[in-house]
């Protein structure tokens, strides 16, 4: 019984208001992974996606294939662009 209620007071003091914050332990984690990336390249991959991007990427997938099993295929996308589009673009 002792030993639940040393695990208790464990994690009531680690997720404590003034236990260790998630900011800390990943940093500390992230700290010992080296930097492959620059920040001008982070920059770039963090952007949102332009209209020209998505329609890019839909037009050049095969018009017969459906990515998802949800049954809609890029034809669908392509068909109903105008309708669908506004939604689409503020999902991605």
């Amino acid at each position: 019984m002792q030993l639940q209620h040393d695990a208790n007071l464990h994690f009531q003091q680690l997720f404590h208001e003034d236990g260790i914050s998630d900011e800390i332990v990943n940093a500390d984690f992230l700290s010992n992974i080296p930097s492959l990336v620059s920040y001008e390249d982070n920059v770039g991959l963090v952007k949102p996606f332009t209209e020209k991007e998505i329609i890019d990427a839909i037009w050049g997938m095969d018009p017969e294939k459906s990515p998802r099993m949800d049954g809609f295929s890029m034809h669908f996308y392509r068909v109903c662009w105008n309708i669908i589009k506004f939604d689409l673009l503020r999902m991605f």
